[in-house]
């Protein structure tokens, strides 16, 4: 065997060691990243769980929005039956609004849409659920209807 022959048989011995290598490197590049996404997905679950319930809002997330919708409905529904059913169940809300908001906006869109109620509907509707509340914003309230 000459000289060359063996540099070419080291040669290839060597890019054969070589490509085995960088095979097995790729094989456990492989599977830490396999295990890596795992670990990462099972911090994701613990974290989600770990996190208090949130509950999901509605698109009409903004109370001013809510209580305008509320208005709208007022105005379109001609139902007075069903309308007085739904009324009597969001009367408290909306009077809650107005009580406990502490932005003015949402204080102010209240009182329109008791108003609007008030017109649609008479005072008697909002006087059942006026017990609910103090004194004061009792008569806070009756004097801005």
């Amino acid at each position: 065997m000459s000289k060359e022959e063996k540099t070419e048989d080291i040669e290839e011995i060597q890019t054969k060691m070589m490509s085995e290598y960088f095979r097995s490197k790729a094989r456990e590049h492989k599977k830490l990243r396999k295990v890596m996404g795992q670990a990462e997905k099972s911090k994701k679950n613990v974290a989600e769980m770990n996190q208090p319930f949130q509950a999901s809002t509605s698109p009409n997330s903004n109370p001013c929005d809510v209580l305008h919708s509320i208005e709208t409905l007022l105005m379109d529904n001609q139902n007075d039956s069903e309308l007085i059913g739904i009324m009597d169940l969001l009367i408290p809300v909306i009077i809650g609004m107005f009580t406990s908001s502490p932005h003015w906006l949402v204080r102010d869109k209240a009182i329109d849409c008791l108003r609007s109620i008030n017109r649609k509907m008479g005072k008697s509707i909002i006087d059942k659920h006026l017990n609910t509340i103090s004194k004061k914003q009792k008569v806070v309230l009756e004097n801005l209807l």
